[in-house]
């Protein structure tokens, strides 16, 4: 039934860590080839495109469905990057392709074993229920302060953290270009302290782990 998304940010990440580097190339690799099976149904369905169409956008990124949403517009497929999504690419659209899937509770583990903070991005877009299996699940914190977030949710969210001794941060979840939220960039952030805590609490970790 589509995808939904749970989105994990890592902060203070060793990324010289040799096992985090190994994830990372497998995730990418993974990319790549559901690019290639998203690509092989356009092509069934007909329509002309190609990978090296899709790594023209994706240069030096790890490729995704904007990339090839980019090249369907360029390629005078589609009109627009939201007619790519809403006619093929989108969850449950013609040509989609499931993404390679890593659990939440791996995803926290890979980040803290390099060394990292693993953080909730955006909380509000997500049910009750799974906040709280989160919470059991050894995150550090969640991203309080978010575009999306009402000031009541804001609140919601701090109350959690403070109650549960984790960090709340900030960010504009800007994904860069594809997206009208240029404006949020430097509204939302993280506390200096907070933001100061968290360094300290990855150095600790890191020293042990040395």
């Amino acid at each position: 039934e589509g995808e939904r998304d749970l989105h994990i940010l890592g902060y203070f990440i060793d990324i010289e860590n040799e096992r985090f580097k190994k994830y990372l190339t497998l995730f990418k690799l993974e990319r790549i080839k559901r690019a290639e099976r998203i690509i092989k149904k356009l092509n069934t369905l007909g329509y002309p495109i190609t990978i090296e169409d899709v790594f023209a956008f994706s240069e030096t990124s790890v490729v995704g469905r904007p990339h090839i949403a980019d090249a369907l517009v360029k390629l005078g497929i589609v009109k627009s990057f939201h007619e790519a999504f809403q006619k093929l690419l989108g969850n449950n659209a013609a040509a989609y392709e499931k993404k390679y899937y890593v659990s939440p509770e791996n995803a926290i583990k890979i980040i803290q074993d390099a060394g990292g903070l693993a953080v909730i991005a955006h909380p509000g877009a997500l049910p009750e229920e799974t906040i709280r299996e989160l919470i059991k699940s050894n995150i550090d914190g969640f991203e309080v302060y978010h575009p999306s977030h009402s000031t009541e949710q804001m609140k919601y969210y701090e109350g959690i953290t403070t109650n549960y001794f984790l960090y709340g941060t900030g960010g504009s979840d800007f994904h860069g270009g594809t997206r009208s939220d240029i404006n949020n960039i430097g509204r939302y952030f993280t506390p200096p302290g907070t933001f100061e805590s968290m360094k300290r609490k990855s150095l600790e970790k890191r020293a042990v782990n040395f």
